[in-house]
């Protein structure tokens, strides 16, 4: 289950930007339906991405599906022939030199261990440049 994603210097993004699926003290009270309780974290069971044209919406899930792609289907010896989608942020120069970031966070499942319940939570990262 999605705990957040991490996304810095790629496409429309110049700062970082963090997605979060953790359940704030407003949906909590409002909509407790929507909220699921595993092991230690309250996580919200769906969300939605709106906002303005231009606003980032479609460079978001470029920016999770560019990181998924990295993880599950390019192998470091397949890298050999293959280019990075290197697709900084254009509009600042500065941003040539930084690095790109991808950063994701879930939880696989809550275990019972010697009688107490463990968070299997996983955190992966890629950082890249050009």
């Amino acid at each position: 289950m999605l705990i957040d994603f991490y996304v810095e210097n790629f496409l429309s993004f110049k700062d970082g930007v963090n997605f979060t699926m953790l359940a704030d003290t407003q949906s909590k009270q409002e909509r407790p339906d929507a909220v699921i309780k595993v092991g230690k974290y309250e996580l919200l069971r769906s969300a939605g991405l709106w906002g303005p044209n231009a606003g980032g919406k479609s460079n978001f899930l470029k920016a999770l599906s560019v990181m998924s792609l990295m993880v599950h289907g390019v192998h470091i010896n397949s890298l050999k022939n293959s280019i990075l989608p290197v697709t900084k942020f254009k509009l600042n120069e500065s941003c040539d030199e930084k690095p790109t970031t991808f950063e994701v966070r879930f939880l696989l499942q809550s275990v019972l261990w010697q009688g107490s319940s463990i968070d299997m939570v996983f955190r992966y990262g890629i950082q890249y440049t050009a």
